[in-house]
C-alpha cells in the first residue's frame, strides 16, 4: 500500500467514533471573504479500508462557521451553492497543545458508510484561541476553507475536524451536520 493510501486510510474510521469537542467560541471568528478564498479541490472519497481505521478523541476544535454563518449542534448547514461553500475554525492538537499536523475537514455520510476528506491549511491567526486555552502556540490554528461540494450526493454529512500525531489519527466533533441538496 503506497504511503498515500496509508495516509488516506488512516485518517477515517470515523465511522466509529464521534467526539466532542468545545462549543463555539464566544468570540466570533474572524471575517471570511469568500469571494476572496480560492477554491481548491473537491473532497476525496475515502475507500472501504481507509474507512476501516480507527480515529482516537481529540477535544480541542471548533467548526463555527458556514458561508459566514455560525453553525450549531441543532440545526444542519443548508448551503445556498455547493461549488464553493466556505467553512471557518480552528483545529488544535489536545495533547501537545501545539499547531497540528495534516488536519482535515472530513464528511461522514448520515445513514450509510460513505466518507470523503479536505485538506486543510491553517493560515487563520486566532489570538482568542490562544488566550482562552493559555497556549500562545495556538495563535495560528485557524482556518478558513472554500470547499467544492459538488461531489457528494443528496443527504446530509457529519463534519469532523482530524488530524495526526505520530501516526495517529484524531477526530474532533463538534456536531455539526452539512446538508447537501434537498
Amino acid at each position: 500500500m503506497s504511503k498515500h493510501a496509508i495516509h488516506r486510510a488512516a485518517s477515517v474510521a470515523v465511522l466509529l467514533l464521534l467526539a466532542g469537542c468545545k462549543e463555539p467560541n464566544q468570540t466570533p471568528a474572524p471575517a471570511v471573504d469568500a469571494a476572496a478564498a480560492t477554491l481548491r479541490d473537491a473532497p476525496v472519497e475515502l475507500d472501504a479500508q481507509a474507512r476501516s481505521v480507527g480515529l482516537k478523541p481529540d477535544a480541542l476544535c471548533n467548526l463555527e462557521r458556514g458561508d459566514g454563518k455560525l453553525l450549531d449542534s441543532s440545526t444542519p448547514f443548508k448551503p445556498a451553492v455547493l461549488n464553493g461553500v466556505v467553512f471557518a475554525g480552528w483545529i488544535a492538537d489536545g495533547v501537545t497543545r501545539t499547531v497540528p499536523a495534516s488536519p482535515l475537514l472530513v464528511f461522514k455520510q448520515t445513514g450509510g458508510e460513505r466518507v470523503w476528506q479536505y485538506p486543510l491549511t491553517l493560515d487563520v491567526k486566532r489570538d482568542d484561541v490562544a488566550h482562552d486555552t493559555g497556549a500562545q502556540s495556538l495563535a495560528n490554528v485557524g482556518f478558513s476553507a472554500n470547499v467544492n461540494l459538488t461531489v457528494l450526493p443528496p443527504g446530509t454529512y457529519r463534519v469532523l475536524l482530524v488530524h495526526e500525531r505520530e501516526g495517529v489519527r484524531y477526530a474532533c466533533d463538534n456536531g455539526r451536520n452539512v446538508l447537501v441538496g434537498g
